[in-house]
């Protein structure tokens, strides 16, 4: 898989196109995909997360706690964009979700 596919699929998602890292990426090959992208002479800087408002709530903050811990393990400097939600009855919860989620991304630093 070349470059321009990994940059493609997923550490920004487009419509259709399939995430290469996910809160459920094993650790191990969340590794993977930043010591390729290092190989390339690359950084990452940003890594996207939807919030996970299909399950519990704390199923969604480890979800986002996982996507917290990927940007500290690749060394994302700067920013885990979150892609928000389509729900709109859920806009109370999903902010509540992302200041929980806030917290863990500054004791992670």
């Amino acid at each position: 898989m070349g470059t321009t596919t990994w940059t493609h699929r997923g550490l920004l998602p487009a419509h259709g196109v399939t995430e290469v890292i996910t809160p459920d990426t094993p650790p191990d090959d969340a590794a993977r995909v930043g010591d390729l992208i290092g190989e390339h002479g690359l950084e990452l800087v940003v890594l996207s997360h939807a919030a996970a408002l299909g399950g519990s709530d704390e199923e969604a903050l480890i979800a986002a706690r996982r996507q917290i811990d990927h940007c500290v393990r690749l060394g994302v400097i700067g920013v885990l964009v979150d892609m928000g939600h389509p729900l709109s009855d859920s806009d109370d919860r999903y902010f509540q979700l992302t200041r929980g989620a806030a917290d863990h991304a500054v004791i992670t630093g």
